[in-house]
């Protein structure tokens, strides 16, 4: 069912269902209550909007197992105390993913009350305060960007056992920590990158067993890390603490190093002799103590070189085509991913959501139905380390096409019409039928028969529906107890013509029952040319023409149509050719796999090519060592080759113009099954 706010489509769905938003009619101004088990998805989050008006929370999560993705998110709350904002969570195992949420009068997401949420991979720009866990356990809130929020970045109140990890916190501006902890315990914070904020990096207030490990804070205006209040028991390790001012102040009692591996923590005032560090046996420790500022803690291990002393893990991305894919379409996923470091990608895992897997580094993969997939890559680079991605792909129903024919084609009063259904569903079958005759009467059968009591011009109408519920519908005009007439096209003089050459046209038509009274000429090119039954025109475009003629009689019934073709302005010029696929290199199942100097072809591959001409392309004609394989009158102009053979063959691909002017161009390949 299609709504038109997304508030109605939730309030009609039920748990467990999906919510497509288009982003036809964005943006949505809604202010949205989830209050079933449900997954929102947007079409672009760049383009699917939901704007809040200033009132109130953009959505409010109030269901379990909620999945909120693909949108951007907007312009939420007016209250004085600004607690509410972008998205409020206020239930459990709820997944906020792919989203941009920005511009929000208050926090961009607040989890309140609430356990094992998952926020990952959302741009939370430009709020009040970015994420707040608020009495809060057990969440993750992972591989964000958190930037430029008028406050703090990230803030956990009262609340233990999270997981802050890869997360880029940055630019926070005005009295904003990166990353804060109030009355927290048991919390990890791993990974993430925190700098350039207006006050502190990390603080630490009434806090205790937190651990904070691999982050790199950097930059930030205050100390990068500040613990007091009672804040112990805390310990922090491989963290690199860059340029701030100062790097950290302890006015606790934590442990600033790792007593297993006795490695502690990298400090840019400290690594290099002027400042007192030395690392005479080259382990990568300094041999002296790092003391940090506001008590007696101490770095018992610090490091000589920002951490890890191992490379950087790689950075899983992909794409994929088509954009909006349907479950007949085969779907090429192309990997992007890099190794930072300057290293490579050894190997791939594709989970596609549906049981199916793939290890190859491009695969193509096609869903039996539709509905919203998770796809996730894993990637390993040269040294072992991994990387994940997860991006959800929704898979589109093909509606059924409708079609139709009836018998006799002309009856009278009183004949038994034959109805009969040529529809059909490329993803499933249709299974429901309603004809509309014309005449107030109706059908549900799928072949009906029909009499009509009176001559006439009826429209028919037949409505189908496949097993997924789309529709399509198809109208066929029935003449009763009249005869069409005839169309004829006398002449066409001259043809061909020189281009701006004045061609004259005539016609006429025939009724058997009545008498002509309309007429028209069109132009597969140039379109409606004229509505009298002769006329000349030197305002034709070069290039090959399709000339239809019809005629109407007193009935209102028109001909079918008569057709010529006209040659306008015949040029000499060959179409442009390219072969786009294969190239210099080696593929390996319709995979590029790496350049090569000459076409290697593994397994089959989609022959691609582009031809273009003024006047038009007629055909594309592909042939295998001079055997024509293809004969290609459509874009895109492209062939399977399938054929299992294996030593050196010749592609020649041959294009022809409306004006028979032709291009050829031929490739030496070597194949291989």
């Amino acid at each position: 069912n299609n709504y038109t706010r997304i508030q109605d489509a939730i309030d009609n769905a039920s748990d467990g269902d999906t919510v497509f938003v288009y982003d036809d009619s964005s943006p949505y101004y809604e202010n949205i209550i989830v209050d079933k088990s449900v997954h929102l998805i947007g079409e672009n989050k760049e383009t699917t909007v939901i704007d809040g008006g200033g009132n109130k929370d953009v959505i409010n999560v109030t269901a379990d197992s909620v999945k909120i993705s693909g949108f951007t998110i907007r312009n939420g709350s007016e209250s004085v105390w600004k607690d509410q904002g972008g998205i409020d969570i206020r239930s459990d195992h709820t997944v906020v993913t792919g989203n941009n949420i920005i511009s929000n009068d208050g926090y961009g997401v607040r989890v309140y009350f609430s356990a094992n949420n998952i926020i990952t991979c959302n741009n939370i720009s430009s709020n009040l305060d970015g994420v707040l866990l608020y009495h809060s356990n057990n969440n993750i809130v992972n591989s964000n960007i958190v930037t430029s929020n008028i406050e703090d970045g990230i803030d956990v109140i009262n609340s233990s056992n999270n997981i802050i990890k890869n997360n880029y916190v940055a630019e926070n501006y005005y009295l904003a920590d990166g990353i804060a902890l109030y009355y927290s315990s048991n919390n990890t914070l791993i990974g993430n990158t925190v700098t350039s904020n207006s006050l502190f990096g990390i603080r630490i207030h009434y806090s205790t067993n937190n651990t904070l490990v691999g982050n790199n804070i950097s930059s930030n205006n205050g100390d990068g890390v500040y613990i007091r209040f009672t804040s112990g028991n805390n310990l922090l390790y491989h963290n690199n603490f860059i340029d701030n001012n100062p790097n950290a102040r302890d006015e606790s009692v934590n442990t600033w190093f790792d007593t297993t591996s006795k490695e502690g923590n990298y400090w840019s005032d400290f690594d290099e002799p002027s400042e007192g560090a030395y690392d005479r046996n080259g382990d990568g420790r300094v041999d002296s103590s790092y003391n940090i500022s506001g008590g007696n803690n101490k770095d018992m291990y610090p490091l000589i070189i920002p951490w890890p002393w191992s490379s950087k893990p790689p950075v899983a991305n992909f794409t994929y085509t088509p954009r909006y894919p349907t479950d007949v379409d085969i779907i090429q996923f192309n990997d992007t991913s890099f190794d930072p470091d300057g290293g490579s990608i050894s190997s791939w895992h594709w989970d596609f959501g549906d049981g199916d897997t793939s290890t190859l580094q491009n695969p193509q993969h096609r869903y039996g139905n539709n509905g919203v997939y998770t796809v996730t890559l894993v990637v390993t680079d040269d040294e072992g380390t991994t990387d994940e991605l997860l991006k959800d792909i929704t898979i589109r129903n093909v509606p059924p096409l409708a079609n139709a024919t009836y018998s006799p084609s002309n009856p009278l009063p009183g004949d038994a019409v034959q109805f009969t259904d040529l529809s059909t569903d490329d993803d499933g079958v249709v299974v429901s039928w309603l004809w509309n005759f014309g005449d107030n009467n109706e059908s549900t059968e799928q072949n009906p028969l029909h009499k009509y009591s009176y001559k006439g011009i009826y429209n028919v109408t037949l409505t189908v529906w496949d097993d997924d519920g789309a529709t399509d519908a198809l109208t066929l005009q029935l003449h009763v107890g009249l005869t069409p007439p005839v169309a004829y096209i006398d002449s066409i003089t001259p043809n061909p013509a020189n281009n701006g050459e004045t061609v004259t046209f005539t016609g006429h038509g025939e009724d058997v029952d009545g008498v002509i009274t309309s007429y028209l000429w069109t132009s597969n090119v140039d379109g409606e040319l004229s509505s009298k039954a002769s006329f000349s025109t030197n305002n034709l475009t070069i290039g090959m023409h399709t000339i239809s003629f019809k005629v109407r009689d007193d009935d209102g019934i028109w001909s079918k149509a008569a057709t010529e073709f006209l040659s306008i302005g015949k040029d000499f010029t060959k179409p442009t050719l390219k072969v786009n696929k294969p190239e210099q290199a080696i593929y390996f199942n319709n995979n590029r796999m790496l350049p090569f100097f000459t076409p290697v072809i593994i397994g089959n591959i989609d022959i691609k090519v582009t031809a273009t001409d003024e006047s038009g392309v007629k055909r594309v004609e592909l042939y295998i060592d001079n055997v024509l394989k293809a004969n290609l009158t459509t874009k895109p102009y492209t062939w399977r080759w399938s054929e299992k053979t294996f030593g050196r063959h010749t592609i020649k691909i041959v294009a022809y113009d409306n004006f028979d002017n032709s291009a050829e161009k031929d490739i030496m390949v070597w194949k291989f099954l």
